[in-house]
């Protein structure tokens, strides 16, 4: 089954979806504005419903995006926004432009070869004092995601996962392309949805989740340095 048609459903007709990750994108944002410099120049990579490009630009940051749909980078070109089809595994930016790259629950999809290339793109589009932030599903049992599709029977992970992380392999992987792992925390982030009543209800689950507590699929959030 083509993961590239999975992705251009969810970036367009199904982008609602990407609304339960809007508290895990905020944490990495946070994060990120203690490490950069007060503009900094920030790549977002997989674009989902666009909330990291839109949060960046609120904040001042000078942002930039690449995704292999058309869709969702012709929807933030449309908003102003320097979006660009693309890889990872071939970003389409010059040596050394960016203080900060955010990519969150991306490396998950990557087959072996363009995940160890896209770790080397990383690592050669920071800044020598830039930073990577992103996560990763936490200690994920691949099988178990396992799905079939009924019409022709292809065996499938529901999300097209294929790799699975823990602290060991993320400070291997990134060793390996030129970057050094500065933290790995898991950390759980509970859907609380739009209103101010959900997200009431969900904020003691949220203080457990920064604990760790598995309150929700655990996540992997990291922090690497060039």
């Amino acid at each position: 089954m083509s993961e590239d048609r999975m992705w251009d459903y969810y970036q367009g007709e199904g982008v609602a979806f990407f609304s339960q990750a809007h508290a895990r994108l905020g944490y990495l944002v946070d994060w990120g504005a203690r490490w950069g410099p007060p503009r900094p120049r920030v790549l977002n990579i997989g674009v989902g419903n666009g909330w990291i490009e839109r949060e960046g630009v609120r904040r001042g940051w000078r942002v930039s995006a690449v995704d292999p749909s058309p869709g969702p980078i012709e929807r933030l070109r449309g908003e102003g926004i320097d979006a660009r089809v693309g890889s990872i595994a071939a970003l389409p930016f010059p040596d050394g432009e960016f203080d900060l790259v955010f990519c969150s629950e991306v490396l998950e999809h990557l087959p072996d070869g363009d995940l160890a290339l896209g770790v080397r793109e990383v690592a050669r589009v920071l800044k020598p004092a830039g930073r990577l932030l992103g996560s990763v599903p936490y200690r994920e049992t691949l099988v178990e995601g396992r799905t079939v599709c009924p019409s022709c029977g292809t065996l499938f992970h529901r999300w097209g996962h294929r790799q699975s992380f823990d602290q060991a392999r993320l400070r291997e992987l990134f060793a390996a392309g030129g970057l050094r792992l500065v933290a790995a925390r898991r950390r759980s982030f509970p859907d609380a949805g739009a209103s101010w009543l959900g997200r009431l209800r969900c904020l003691p689950h949220r203080l457990l989740g920064r604990l760790g507590v598995a309150m929700a699929s655990p996540s992997l959030v990291f922090l690497a340095a060039r």
